[in-house]
Parts: C-alpha cells; sequence; structure tokens
C-alpha cells in the first residue's frame, strides 16, 4: 500500500510537471527590451539575461548568421574560463579562430594543454598547424573537447554546434563501435572533429543549419 500511494504521488506530481510546461508553452508571451549600453566587460546590457529561446538549435544558428558578420565579434582571450575550472587551456590562436564562425584553421589541437604554453610558427599561417603537437591519448582529445565546447559558449551562446558534437561523440562512445581494433583513436577522432567544424564553418558561410547530433553519425 505504501509502496503504491508513493508511485500514485510521483505520477501525478509528473503530470504536474508537463501541464505547467504545456500551459507556461502556450503562454510564453513577449519580453520588451529597451535599448542601452553594452560594453562586455563592465556595462551588460539586460538583453543578455533574456530566458533562453524556445526554438529549434538550427533556427537560433540561422538567426545569428543573419545578424552577425560572417567572421564574428573581434576576438577576445579574457574570458572567465577559469571559473569552471579550464583555465590555461585554450592556446591564443583558439581563441581567435574560435570567436570565427566562418574560420577554416579551426583545430582541435589548439586547445590541447600542450600546445597553449608553445610558441607556435607563424611565420606562415598556411603551415603552422605543423608546429602544433597531436593528443597521445583518448582523454587528452576528450579534455580539448569539453574545453573547445565550454570556451564556444562563452563566445557564441546561440552555437550549439560544438555541443552537438562532443554529444554525438559521447553517446557513441567516442565511435567505439568504428573504432573498435584501431590504434591512436585520438589520432582518428581528431581529423574527424577538425572535419566537422570545417564542415559547420562552410554552412555558416553558405546558411545553412550546422551538422546536428543524428547528421554526424552519417557524417
Amino acid at each position: 500500500m505504501e509502496t503504491a500511494n508513493v508511485k500514485l504521488k510521483e505520477a501525478e506530481r509528473a503530470k504536474d510537471a508537463d501541464d505547467r510546461l504545456a500551459h507556461n508553452r502556450a503562454n510564453i508571451g513577449t519580453i520588451c527590451v529597451d535599448m542601452g549600453i553594452d560594453d562586455r566587460t563592465t556595462h551588460l546590457h539586460d538583453g543578455r539575461f533574456l530566458p533562453g529561446a524556445n526554438c529549434s538549435a538550427s533556427k537560433l544558428w540561422l538567426a545569428a548568421r543573419d545578424r552577425t558578420p560572417l567572421n564574428g565579434a573581434p576576438p577576445l582571450g579574457n574570458y572567465d574560463i577559469a571559473a569552471v575550472g579550464l583555465g590555461g587551456f585554450v592556446s591564443p590562436r583558439g581563441w581567435v579562430e574560435l570567436a570565427n564562425p566562418a574560420s577554416t584553421k579551426l583545430s582541435l589541437r589548439l586547445f590541447n594543454i600542450n600546445n597553449c604554453s608553445r610558441k607556435i610558427n607563424n611565420k606562415s599561417e598556411g603551415n603552422s598547424d605543423s608546429d602544433l603537437k597531436d593528443f597521445s591519448e583518448l582523454g587528452e582529445f576528450q579534455l580539448a573537447l569539453r574545453t573547445v565546447r565550454t570556451a564556444a559558449s562563452f563566445i557564441m551562446p546561440w552555437n550549439f554546434s560544438f555541443l552537438a558534437l562532443e554529444n554525438f561523440l559521447i553517446n557513441s562512445r567516442f565511435c567505439n563501435d568504428d573504432l573498435l581494433n584501431v590504434d591512436n583513436k585520438a589520432h582518428i577522432l581528431t581529423q574527424f572533429t577538425d572535419y566537422v567544424f570545417s564542415e559547420n564553418a562552410a554552412k555558416w558561410r553558405d546558411h545553412e543549419p550546422f551538422l546536428n547530433a543524428g547528421e554526424l553519425k552519417n557524417t
């Protein structure tokens, strides 16, 4: 009897939550935001604190494309990423390339802690990637993936392409079925990740939605 009563109460609470969400969705209303000053540091506009957009991630991405310059905002490197435990995991060039949604030079290796304290050769931008160290272990790759997703959330809160990529890899156990008997999984996964970065950059340039988690399986 007691167990049945507990289950009944849990079911009622779940129904209450469903009803509340449905009611709020039907009466979401509109929010008026006044004009004001925002310098991204000292003066933060009220618009930054609006509730999250209640639309598809692709729609949000395309809306940002219509409102954002092709190469994004001028890059900064002083985001408080240390507050979330990842201070020092992003190289200066990582901040530069990540701030540009159309960048074809974004690489996960720019978020490898072993590359953050090294001086990268920039004499020839086309060959500078050869100075970047690869990941030696899957754990390093996983940390870099979490870092790039977290850093992107500071720069472009509307960009869920990095979250889609991370969740696809986590849900597939980092492509374990495909790479079961393959050596150096981190290197192959890095190549795949960089390819997805370049594909999403092309889609940004062409005003197309980013690759979502479902599409990444075929990719």
